[in-house]
């Protein structure tokens, strides 16, 4: 079963099943997995929140640690039931391994550094 967690630990998640399908990264993209919010479950820590209006004019919520600050998912109506997990928050590398990218969101914003993924959906912007 994958499991994961925060930076520091105090927060830690599981889920069961398969995946199915800028800014809160601090990087130049994000991986997520979209996990139904039904395999999901907090294992230990209560997570905090934060919740801003996105560019789809939908809210969003992100779940983090309050001891490290460290965002394990999000939660929007956009992929309602589901969890939208960060992938590096996966504790075990063979669980990362076994997520595939299926659909890059904001490659309009791609920096000219990173290419393209081969055999993935492309959007400029969040598909509604």
């Amino acid at each position: 079963m994958p499991t994961g967690s925060c930076l520091c630990g105090k927060l830690r998640y599981e889920y069961t099943g398969e995946p199915a399908g800028k800014k809160i990264s601090g990087s130049a993209f994000s991986v997520n997995a979209l996990i139904p919010e039904d395999t999901f479950k907090v294992t230990s820590g209560k997570p905090s929140e934060y919740t801003k209006t996105a560019d789809s004019g939908e809210q969003i919520t992100s779940f983090f640690c309050a001891e490290c600050g460290s965002t394990p998912w999000r939660e929007t109506k956009t992929f309602e039931g589901n969890k939208i997990l960060k992938a590096g928050t996966l504790d075990n590398k063979t669980d990362l391994d076994t997520l595939k990218p299926a659909a890059e969101l904001y490659n309009g914003n791609r920096s000219s550094w990173i290419p393209e993924f081969p055999g993935t959906e492309h959007h400029k912007a969040m598909p509604s």
